[in-house]
């Protein structure tokens, strides 16, 4: 067993209507794992109320939009949890400006976590 511990699971998605959402994704994959040590990506099909922000539903589904959108998971140590929000959030941020996405929001849960590696070679 290699790298045993508690660490904090970061699980932010991502979501576009531009199709440079992949070209970003793969900037912010080296970026992340440049400071981290690596992360898993996947693409996802979002769907958005345009009154999702509203807490109370029941919400306008006649205007649903759907989103391309960017799971992205990153598995850090828990003295490195803030470090990974602000990267994340900042390299988000300026890649979101720099392909123009028009991106608004970037959601980011946070859970603790076990993690290990098992050798299976």
């Amino acid at each position: 067993m290699i790298l045993t511990g508690k660490r904090i699971k970061i699980c932010a998605f991502w979501g576009t209507a531009s199709p440079d959402l992949e070209a970003a994704g793969q900037e912010l994959a080296k970026i992340l794992t440049g400071a981290f040590g690596g992360v898993s990506m996947s693409e996802a099909q979002g769907y958005w109320a345009p009154d999702g922000n509203n807490r109370n539903g029941p919400y306008d589904l006649k205007d649903l939009q759907p989103e391309a959108t960017l799971r992205i998971e990153l598995l850090v140590l828990e003295q490195n949890r803030d470090r990974a929000i602000e990267t994340l959030e900042e390299s988000c941020r300026d890649l979101n400006r720099k392909y123009d996405l028009g991106s608004k929001y970037l959601h980011i849960e946070c859970a603790h976590s076990m993690a290990f590696h098992k050798d299976i070679s």
